[in-house]
């Protein structure tokens, strides 16, 4: 037996190994083209060199864009949105006072844009600003980043309204959600109108590709008598007065009418609520809820149960942004450049907020 085995193994059979063959060439995982390597490949829209959303380039490397609202005036009540279906638009906000009236309602509004609570519009895996039918987004109210430029904002978590919306021809819709916009009331943090059923209505994206700009538009929604009613010093009357008071009760004074208007906008279902002032001091003191509940005291309206509002539309202007990531510092210049090549190969020719 011993024989044969040496037989075999002289003879080059199965009993001994054969010569070893090359090693074989295995590719690096990491010298592969993937979303995060920093390299704009085939099939991406960006690559920032990570795989975090919110920063402008989501995880599997598809724009996200954010735009600023700066423009937030009232209108006349024509351009109005029809709430009921009667075909007329519901704008009772806008029907209550004069022009003059409606320019203080936007200058408020303008006063506190400057003061660092910027409303933004963000739209996420955006494939086009023309036409895409699918675009997921969300709308918050938060503040811009005291390192990186005055048009780029942190955001990974927080308050916000996510929406889905289509873009038609440039033109975006949004269906009837929730808006928060913030308005300044002269103490140190705005006030915040929550809008009840509000959309954004044939916002006009201005931009190439994925690109945005801005845009202009309008916003219809309704403001609800409870932030109507924590709003004092907006008007700059007395200091017991809310806007909900000048609203119910009318307002006559240097050249500012206001009309007394109810609600006209039912968001609990129960019915549309009445308010009265018992004592004539100017002031509200008796609610009475849709379905017949009374409810005394100047506090009233902020009652749970109160929860309508009044129909408002609203011009908006949007300017270009962009999203941060939140602990991210101060950047150098070159590096930021060097990034922004990668993610934005027509970058020179789209104007960038970060450059500014």
């Amino acid at each position: 037996m011993l024989i044969w085995l040496l037989a075999c193994q002289a003879c080059g059979g199965a009993a001994g190994p054969g010569p070893s063959p090359p090693d074989a060439q295995v590719p690096d995982a990491a010298a592969l083209p993937r979303c995060g390597d920093g390299h704009l490949d085939p099939g991406e829209h960006c690559d920032d060199g990570n795989v975090a959303d919110l920063d402008g380039c989501s995880a599997d490397c598809r724009l996200e864009q954010a735009v600023r609202l700066t423009t937030f005036t009232f209108p006349p009540p024509a351009m109005g949105c029809d709430f009921d279906g009667d075909g007329a638009p519901d704008t009772a906000v806008n029907s209550l006072t004069t022009e003059v009236g409606r320019r203080l309602l936007s200058d408020s509004w303008a006063a506190n844009a400057r003061t660092g609570f910027p409303t933004i519009l963000a739209l996420l895996r955006l494939d086009d600003i023309r036409d895409d039918p699918d675009v997921q987004g969300f709308i918050a109210t938060l503040q811009s980043t005291g390192g990186l430029d005055p048009g780029s904002f942190a955001y990974a978590s927080g308050p916000r309204t996510p929406f889905a919306a289509a873009i038609a021809s440039g033109r975006l819709s949004t269906p009837r959600t929730s808006l928060d916009v913030p308005l300044d009331t002269g103490l140190p943090h705005p006030m915040v109108w929550h809008l009840k059923a509000a959309s954004f209505v044939d916002l006009q994206l201005d931009g190439e590709g994925a690109l945005i700009r801005g845009g202009t538009g309008r916003v219809c929604g309704v403001i609800t008598v409870s932030d109507m009613s924590l709003a004092v010093s907006w008007v700059q009357l007395a200091d017991t007065h809310t806007l909900l008071d000048v609203a119910v009760l009318g307002y006559s004074s240097l050249g500012l009418q206001v009309t007394a208007t109810q609600p006209d906008f039912d968001v609990d279902g129960d019915g549309l609520e009445t308010f009265f002032d018992t004592d004539m001091d100017g002031r509200i003191d008796r609610c009475v809820d849709g379905d017949g509940s009374v409810v005394l005291g100047v506090d009233c309206p902020r009652d749970p149960r109160m929860a309508d509002g009044y129909t408002m539309v609203a011009s908006v202007e949007f300017a270009a942004g962009s999203l941060a990531q939140p602990a991210a510092s101060v950047r150098a210049r070159s590096a930021t450049t060097t990034a922004k090549s990668r993610m934005y190969p027509n970058a020179d020719q789209i104007e960038s907020t970060s450059d500014r």
